[in-house]
């Protein structure tokens, strides 16, 4: 990473790293029953490609489960997916990501008006993109599987040893059935 890029990204993280702060609730959470609870999720999906198809294993199980499953990626993976009309997308392009590597306010308005039980971000990377967006939505119970730098953002993060993401992901799925 070059010098400015190194910059431009460091005051998008001390922006972020406010935000969270700002918005930070030492409210508990319980969760007892949780999984019970929730209606309507958003999954935030991961960079990789080849990670996609163990993206939509995730998606699936939730709507075997008859979970509302919401996508949020970026436009043209949509196309990469299988069965992608059986799923709801929110997807952003390049243009939606600010100089300092934040999301634009066109691409954090179409969260504005909606709740969510449950968000998973499944990206494995520090994105300091999803971040930002991750700061705006408004979810009951948000699960990372792994985000040291924003760690505040969630609610529940799931620290695998695992290197292979699929067994993260299924990591995941068996323990919402722990709740």
């Amino acid at each position: 990473m070059k010098i400015i890029e190194k910059v431009k990204y460091n005051i998008g993280k001390k922006i972020v790293l406010h935000q969270i702060r700002k918005q930070k609730s030492e409210e508990q959470r319980t969760f007892n029953n949780f999984y019970n609870r929730v209606k309507t999720v958003i999954i935030l999906l991961p960079f990789d490609e080849n990670l996609l198809k163990p993206a939509i294993e995730v998606a699936r199980f939730l709507q075997i489960h008859k979970k509302y499953v919401t996508f949020f990626t970026q436009d043209y993976k949509r196309n990469l997916l299988p069965n992608y009309e059986n799923f709801h997308f929110i997807s952003y392009q390049q243009k939606d990501v600010s100089f300092f590597y934040l999301a634009k306010n066109e691409i954090i308005s179409k969260f504005v008006n909606q709740n969510f039980d449950l968000l998973i971000n499944l990206d494995r990377t520090e994105c300091l993109f999803y971040a930002s967006i991750i700061s705006k939505i408004k979810a009951e119970i948000k699960i990372s599987l792994k985000n040291d730098d924003f760690e505040d953002l969630f609610n529940l993060i799931f620290q695998s040893k695992e290197t292979n993401p699929e067994n993260s992901f299924k990591n995941l799925l068996n323990s919402f059935q722990m709740f």
